[in-house]
């Protein structure tokens, strides 16, 4: 007698559950690896690198860039995904050695409920188990849509191979899940000789295979698999049965990927199919689901009108102060606030009833500073970001102003002597998250022990704060505090807020560079001192106050 531990529970269901979702992996490149080809003969080899990525039964293998520490990839892979909340992605980096085995540059593991969450993903991630190395990964999180209607739903997304504007000429993309369970009464490839046999499916010139089961004309597989492919409507799966002894075919099949279009969520559960050859025929259950993909955050054009699809909502053409409805709320009368939305910088006045928004006239060039955020790459864009300071006025002297103010002399290599005699000047902040308002508060409190360049011995030193996105050339924020003048330790007190999303915190750096206001003729303002701080390395829970940061100096005052 059989009894069922648990009723009404079909076994199927276990085996085969529905995924959580696809995510779509950009492995676009990777920088400052380490270098694994020195020889003892010191030919300036570099690393030949390529990635290798595993997530479940998805494993891929990158293209290998030869002699390169900073190789570009720039290759895309789908994978399905069972269960974000447990599954993990984990990406290695190996040097391929054609004389040896493949040294390992650096690995790195990141969960998916996090890529779920996010839904879209660009950025750089440091690699473990490794001296030093990045990589630059984009994710995006894929919807499984069982609507038949999604068919004929144009979708793309921007700059993607896998799935752009017009790779398939407004076909939609689709995942087809095959769950293969059993087969019955193969036929015997020779008298009373059971075969050992595995199917092959086979779609859009995808190959895949289950398990070869040994000696047995029933043979139960309980196998999944699943396809990538687009345009379903003239697509077809070929089933064939084969004896892995003898490599003859027990059965085939085809099934019309159309054929799913009339079924209940385009899917048929456990159903009989007959693989046939000659005068055979083998009864196979299978239970095939259709999916259309559609990113979480998707762009399409209709009838020559942007439209944008995430989180829900959907714009349409808006307008500049409806779009920035939210920040307009959020900002003071009287007052001017940067905001940045995906790639463009607009600027928001508000006062006396008005409201203005206007692109500024913003240029800011970093090539002088000798700092690594030039060269980072970008990790994406934030959806909004606003920047808020009592004082958004530039210091640097215009030339009327040069021509009519006195003009002062700055000490003969000054910077020299102040960086081989002097101890660093140092920054003191606080910094505070506001997680209601997605507010960060920057507050510059002082500095101390700054070097006069003046020869008379005469300062102007005031703050540049910048707010950088790591990648992205030029700061998306730049503001000043007011001038204190003759001071080598000058207070300023000055508060500066910027509106983050907290998950995009770590993408930021606050660049600060300490300048003298003194007109030296048509010199650029030199730089006294200038640090980095990483808002990556700031724990948005707990308040920073009093943070002293020594800074750095160049010997070149740029």
């Amino acid at each position: 007698m059989f009894i069922p531990l648990i009723p009404d529970v079909d076994m199927t269901s276990l085996y085969f559950p529905e995924p959580d979702g696809v995510v779509l992996i950009n492995l676009l490149s990777a920088r400052n690896l380490e270098n694994k080809d020195i020889n003892l003969l010191q030919f300036k080899d570099k690393s030949d690198p390529y990635c290798k990525i595993n997530l479940g039964k998805f494993m891929f293998r990158s293209k290998t860039v030869n002699n390169d520490l900073n190789p570009k990839f720039n290759e895309e892979y789908e994978a399905v995904v069972e269960d974000a909340n447990i599954q993990t992605i984990r990406f290695e980096l190996f040097d391929c050695d054609t004389t040896s085995s493949d040294e390992e540059l650096g690995k790195l593991a990141i969960k998916l409920d996090g890529i779920k969450e996010a839904k879209s993903i660009n950025k750089w991630y440091y690699l473990d188990a490794c001296k030093h190395g990045e990589i630059h990964l984009g994710f995006e999180w894929i919807l499984l849509k069982k609507e038949i209607e999604y068919l004929y739903k144009p979708l793309y997304l921007k700059d993607s191979k896998l799935y752009g504007k017009n790779v398939y000429n407004k076909e939609a993309r689709c995942l087809l899940l095959i769950f293969v369970d059993s087969v019955n009464s193969l036929p015997c490839t020779k008298a009373n000789v059971h075969p050992s046999p595995f199917i092959t499916l086979e779609l859009d010139k995808t190959i895949q295979k289950t398990p070869t089961k040994l000696n047995t004309i029933c043979p139960i597989f309980q196998s999944k698999f699943s396809f990538f492919f687009a345009g379903p409507e003239d697509k077809t799966l070929k089933v064939v049965c084969k004896d892995d002894g003898s490599k003859k075919t027990l059965g085939e099949l085809e099934i019309k990927i159309n054929t799913l279009f009339t079924q209940p969520n385009m899917e048929f559960f456990q159903q009989i199919f007959y693989l046939t050859y000659g005068i055979n025929q083998s009864s196979i259950i299978l239970t095939a689901k259709l999916r259309v993909l559609e990113p979480a955050i998707m762009s399409k054009e209709k009838d020559g009108i942007d439209q944008f699809y995430g989180t829900g909502q959907h714009i349409e053409r808006a307008s500049k102060t409806d779009a920035f409805s939210p920040i307009i709320d959020m900002i003071p009368n009287n007052s001017t606030t940067t905001v940045l939305n995906q790639d463009t910088v607009e600027q928001i006045t508000k006062g006396n009833g008005h409201i203005h928004v206007a692109r500024p006239a913003v240029s800011v060039d970093t090539s002088h500073l000798h700092s690594p955020i030039k060269s980072m790459k970008s990790p994406g864009s934030v959806n909004s970001l606003m920047s808020e300071s009592g004082s958004n006025v530039s210091r640097r002297k215009g030339i009327l102003s040069k021509l009519t103010t006195k003009k002062h002399e700055m000490i003969k290599n000054a910077l020299d002597f102040t960086l081989n005699n002097r101890e660093l000047p140092q920054i003191e902040i606080c910094l505070d998250y506001d997680k209601e308002k997605f507010l960060l508060q920057l507050e510059v409190i002082s500095l101390k022990d700054l070097f006069p360049l003046e020869k008379n011995g005469h300062i102007q030193s005031y703050v540049n704060i910048k707010l950088f996105q790591i990648g992205k050339e030029g700061a998306v924020s730049k503001q000043s505090t007011h001038v204190v003048e003759d001071s080598c330790s000058p207070h300023f007190s000055a508060i500066f807020n910027f509106a983050i999303i907290p998950s995009h915190l770590p993408n930021y750096v606050l660049r600060f560079e300490v300048k003298d206001g003194i007109n030296y003729g048509f010199k650029k303002p030199p730089v006294l001192a200038w640090g980095d701080y990483k808002l990556n390395d700031f724990n948005s829970d707990q308040k920073l106050v009093n943070y002293c940061m020594k800074l750095k100096q160049s010997a070149d005052g740029r």
